[in-house]
């Protein structure tokens, strides 16, 4: 498990944090998004119908079926991941080689 947090789906299987990597977290996760000009009325509409959904009990049971737990959220905090996310790579790909700053 290369999470954060152990899977429900698996709960005894240790996260690779827990197996003697400190503050390893690589977790895959996907968001809806929009153009940068989109009315703030239409996202708060978007981010709202989509929480719904994604707070259904039959939709969370489609995706406990594959491993998955939604996570509803708001554009604030999608931002913040996205800025997180970009700034541990950039520096994964820097201090690996892969790229120079």
């Amino acid at each position: 498990m290369t999470g954060a947090v152990r899977n429900p789906t698996l709960p005894d299987v240790p996260t690779v944090a827990e197996s003697g990597l400190p503050g390893y977290e690589c977790s895959l996760w996907q968001a809806i998004v929009a153009p940068a000009a989109t009315p703030p009325a239409i996202i708060a509409r978007l981010n709202r119908e989509i929480g719904a959904v994604l707070a259904d009990p039959d939709v969370r049971a489609a995706f406990a079926k594959h491993g998955v737990e939604p996570q509803a959220s708001t554009p604030a905090v999608l931002g913040a991941r996205i800025r997180a996310d970009v700034a541990k790579w950039r520096d994964v790909i820097i201090s690996a080689g892969i790229r120079e700053n």
